[in-house]
């Protein structure tokens, strides 16, 4: 199982890292399986370029398929804020609509939400101008 770990751009790596270790304890032991979590920096420093833009690589993760296996490149997209930019807005609804599970992180109780969507708050900001509906 593989799972994308959406953080804002301006988490910081230490922080980044201990919710990446969290959420993979959390998961592995709920799921019996071996998970990889991939947070968003690290995927976009190695595929962004080679996707076209953003809408391309959007689609990347919320639907990729994996051209050597076949599987999706992730299974879940999880968020660790419920307020988010544009691209991981983006995301967030490509993957409902395409029935992939997206959950919410709640790095305070250590839980997981179910997203149902997501809703704009200020369409001018970019950075944060959207938010999580959860279930």
């Amino acid at each position: 199982m593989k799972v994308f770990l959406a953080c804002a751009k301006g988490m910081v790596d230490d922080q980044v890292q201990v919710v990446r270790k969290d959420v993979q304890r959390y998961l592995s032991m709920k799921n019996k399986k071996t998970v990889v979590v991939v947070p968003s920096g690290e995927d976009y420093k190695e595929s962004f370029a080679n996707c076209g833009g953003w809408s391309e690589w959007i689609s990347r993760i919320s639907k990729g398929i994996d051209y050597t296996t076949r599987q999706q490149i992730y299974n879940a997209v999880i968020c660790v804020d419920i307020q988010m930019g544009k691209a991981t807005a983006g995301i967030v609804e490509k993957s409902v609509a395409s029935g992939k599970p997206v959950l919410y992180w709640d790095q305070q109780d250590k839980t997981m939400k179910r997203v149902a969507s997501v809703k704009v708050v200020d369409d001018t900001n970019w950075q944060g101008g959207w938010s999580l509906n959860l279930i």
